[in-house]
């Protein structure tokens, strides 16, 4: 089987090729259909990572959460191999961290019951599971979250046909797409 880093090499390689203005066009379609779920109405504390460039956009979804007065979370680094969850609003100030991704100036962290984590990936594939960037940071948060609902947001065209998988690697319990909805749950 090939292994995680070179799917990720590859991965990251479609993606660039998808182009950002289809990923744009894409997530708009994604996001529509997260923000129309049943379980997306009934959460309210909601996590969500910020996008980066050829991700599923996630900007949308941040602004429309807000406005449905949802206690919306971001990724908050605490340590080099850790993250929380920061609360966030309209007046956020963002600074870059480490990895040059958007986070809360001020670390507003919030530690109670989370509904919905939204997750991006590299890939997934239809049983669930997921390939990240490498570092671990969403599975250790998954394991503090047990109770929260994993959705993955992906373009159908990095859906895999079967990924390796750890015992480390949490699995999905949602996936979606612009053309489909994956329950695993």
């Amino acid at each position: 089987m090939i292994s995680k880093t070179e799917i990720r090499k590859n991965s990251i390689e479609k993606r660039k090729n998808l182009g950002q203005d289809y990923i744009n066009i894409q997530s708009e379609i994604i996001i529509s259909k997260v923000l129309n779920t049943v379980e997306y109405k009934n959460a309210m504390h909601i996590f969500t990572y910020i996008s980066t460039p050829f991700e599923v956009r996630t900007e949308g979804f941040i602004r429309q959460a807000i406005s449905d007065n949802k206690i919306l979370l971001v990724p908050v680094l605490i340590s080099k191999t850790r993250m929380a969850a920061g609360i966030i609003s309209n007046d956020t100030v963002f600074i870059k961290n480490r990895y040059n991704i958007d986070e809360p100036e001020i670390k507003n962290i919030y530690d109670g019951k989370i509904d919905i984590i939204i997750t991006p990936a590299l890939n997934f594939d239809s049983g669930g599971a997921r390939l990240g960037y490498g570092g671990g940071f969403f599975d250790r948060f998954f394991e503090i979250h047990k109770e929260a609902l994993k959705i993955g947001l992906c373009v159908d065209e990095l859906i895999a046909e079967n990924l390796p998988c750890e015992s480390h690697d949490i699995k999905m319990d949602m996936i979606i797409t612009q053309s489909r909805t994956i329950n695993l749950k």
